[in-house]
């Protein structure tokens, strides 16, 4: 099950704040403005609780944006930001504060967790973007692609793969220079041309770029991962310690061996 970058930041949120409120979030019901929103549920704090605290849209018309807080009267749960939005906020706009830690931050962190799993936690991908061409043996392969564990030829049928149109694994390499290759040996493999090639291999899991995008990483290891190192940044030796164990310990679960050749 895909996890959204947003819902990642926001368990790190509440879980490093327990014991002492450092994470909200909720919805602009009034006071819509370049540089304000009103929240009512902010309204049981009192006037100037959020300012220096790190806000970030999530999802709406400024989704994506960060801001931070410069003013906050408790009437109306008014939240006044810096920096100016191009245009107003409106009730969609959800939203998120953290008291010590910049969302910037913690995505970072997210990404970093993600990547030293990355030739680990292994996804399946498969491409039939390939297009062979009369008397030609060598392919630039497609991107994203860690290993290339099968090849099929497509049939006469277009978008049409059946096992009589795999490759003999023993008919094709992968050239790995600076451009990686797909050699086909024309001695063992005959292709026929303008037929789409079939990769089906594994890929890294990707990192994000927006909170709206989703990863297949076990959502435990990365919120756990995020937080032993947030712990360790404050000096919290044993919490990061109980934090880092149980990373670790998912860390293991996430193993998916290699299939086929690295490309």
């Amino acid at each position: 099950m895909s996890t959204a970058r947003y819902t990642l930041r926001q368990d790190i949120g509440y879980q490093m704040g327990m014991g002492d409120r450092a994470f909200y979030m909720g919805t602009p019901d009034g006071t819509y403005a370049v540089t304000t929103f009103g929240c009512a549920g902010l309204a049981l704090e009192e006037d100037d609780f959020f300012i220096d605290w790190f806000g970030r849209f999530y999802s709406g018309t400024h989704k994506d944006t960060d801001f931070e807080v410069t003013d906050f009267a408790k009437s109306n749960g008014v939240v006044t930001f810096s920096p100016a939005l191009a245009t107003a906020t409106v009730a969609g706009d959800l939203f998120e504060l953290h008291r010590d830690y910049t969302p910037a931050h913690i995505n970072t962190l997210i990404n970093l967790a993600i990547q030293q799993v990355e030739t680990a936690a292994l996804e399946d991908k498969v491409d039939d973007t390939l297009l062979t061409v009369a008397s030609t043996f060598v392919y630039d392969l497609p991107t994203g692609f860690y290993t290339i564990e099968e090849v099929y030829q497509e049939e006469s049928t277009a978008n049409l793969y059946k096992p009589s149109g795999l490759l003999d694994p023993k008919g094709w390499q992968i050239l790995r220079a600076t451009t990686k290759r797909l050699w086909i040996d024309q001695n063992i493999i005959s292709l026929t041309a303008a037929r789409n090639l079939r990769l089906v291999g594994q890929a890294k899991p990707s990192v994000f770029s927006a909170d709206a995008g989703t990863t297949n990483v076990n959502p435990n290891y990365i919120v756990q991962q995020v937080k032993a190192w947030l712990h360790q940044s404050r000096g919290e030796k044993e919490a990061m310690a109980i934090a880092q164990a149980i990373a670790d310990r998912e860390r293991r679960r996430l193993y998916v061996r290699p299939r086929g050749k690295l490309v």
